[in-house]
């Protein structure tokens, strides 16, 4: 059960992360001309300058790649908390009892920090952009 929940945890996190990534590039001009994104067909549902005026909408939901990475985005972000709570508590009760929780959760916040923030950091700076 633990290792499940920290898998889920983990891979909410690349989702997360990789999401931030995308549409932050797709969000500013300069940068998506220079990622992969440009080349991909259907350049109405990626490239948002230009075609933001000719996208479906679905009950008002603009159906292009920046509004799925948001709600994509918001979903890890509603799940995640329940995921971490359900594994600390978990953790806590069984194998560390007499470490203080707060503690554990400070250093376990400066680790999802850091995994964020490094997953974003290489899509955003490497994967995300032509080979040269």
């Amino acid at each position: 059960m633990i290792f499940i929940l920290i898998f889920l945890i983990l891979f909410m996190l690349f989702i997360y992360g990789m999401c931030d990534a995308a549409d932050d590039i797709i969000w500013n001009k300069t940068k998506y001309d220079a990622s992969i994104f440009k080349k991909l067909k259907n350049q109405a549902f990626w490239d948002m300058d230009r075609y933001w005026n000719k996208v479906p909408v679905i009950y008002g939901y603009p159906v292009n790649a920046w509004h799925i990475l948001k709600s994509l985005k918001l979903i890890c972000v509603f799940i995640l908390p329940f995921l971490y709570l359900m594994l600390k508590t978990t953790i806590f009760s069984l194998m560390f009892p007499s470490i203080n929780i707060y503690l554990g959760m400070f250093l376990d916040f400066l680790f999802i920090g850091f995994f964020e923030v490094s997953v974003f950091n290489i899509f955003y700076n490497k994967i995300f952009f032509k080979k040269k």
